[in-house]
């Protein structure tokens, strides 16, 4: 089987990735030492 066609989904429209990234930045933030209150303010915010 061949494909001629890909499909991006950057922005969540057909799958919501959202909740995966949050765990992701919260471990990493968490391994720095850096506390939630100094990165959270920079999500939920439209482009």
């Amino acid at each position: 089987m061949s494909f001629n066609t890909i499909i991006f989904d950057m922005d969540g429209v057909l799958i919501d990735t959202e909740y995966h990234y949050a765990q992701i930045i919260d471990a990493f933030f968490e391994k720095k030492g850096i506390p939630e209150k100094g990165y959270s303010y920079s999500t939920s915010k439209s482009t």
